[in-house]
């Protein structure tokens, strides 16, 4: 029996184009992540909120983000590393262990751009892009104010994913949800989001971003 549906016809087939290969192996660092980036997303965002030992809030995007269990909740975000030191918000993790993801939205856009701004660790990124700051219940990280979605994490586990090379690695840290903050407005009587009316915006690849403006519902088979 043929394993292609009866249902195909060559006219939904894909173009008989032509492909570039590339080998992993013989490829540099920046080329890998420009092929990753540009081939795989929309990707959501991860607005991580954390605080320093030395008291300074810190706050930046990251698109290596998703979610990874709802029994219980659990989200990953990797981050990485700069010639084998760790980013302020890896830093800021380990020293802690808690930190927080706020929603990020169309209309703060700029401000999730401006927080991603490579600066020293003792610079506050909620300052630097003009937010205000939430202060969290279940854990003692920081979160956007002006976020319609905000969740507290402790730290559940630690994957360092840089092999061989410590230099130019990544590190997943993923996180146990211990408290949801959503807007009165977008929540429903059951616990459910108002996906439209959320806003959230995604990653692509290079500069580029995705809004979830077109969205579409399709009932399961079972």
């Amino acid at each position: 029996m043929s394993a292609t549906p009866s249902s195909w016809s060559n006219d939904r087939e894909a173009p008989n184009a032509p492909r570039r290969e590339f080998v992993v192996a013989d490829i540099d660092a920046r080329t890998a992540n420009r092929l990753t980036t540009g081939a795989i997303g929309p990707r959501p965002i991860a607005w991580v909120g954390t605080i320093g030992l030395n008291g300074v809030p810190n706050l930046a995007p990251f698109s290596f983000f998703n979610a990874v269990s709802s029994r219980p909740p659990m989200v990953m975000f990797s981050t990485s590393l700069r010639a084998g030191a760790a980013k302020d918000t890896l830093r800021n993790v380990r020293d802690t262990g808690v930190f927080t993801l706020s929603a990020a939205v169309d209309r703060l856009a700029a401000a999730i751009n401006a927080s991603s701004a490579s600066v020293p660790h003792d610079v506050d990124e909620f300052a630097l892009a003009g937010l205000r700051v939430e202060l969290s219940a279940t854990c003692a990280a920081p979160a956007v104010a002006d976020s319609p979605v905000i969740i507290e994490c402790v730290t559940h586990r630690e994957i360092d994913l840089s092999g061989e090379n410590k230099d130019d690695g990544y590190v997943m840290t993923i996180g146990r949800i211990t408290r949801f903050r959503i807007a009165e407005h977008l929540i429903d009587a059951v616990g459910r989001i108002d996906q439209a009316a959320v806003g959230l915006i995604a990653r692509m690849g290079g500069p580029t971003y995705a809004r979830t403006t077109d969205l579409f519902d399709i009932g399961r088979p079972d």
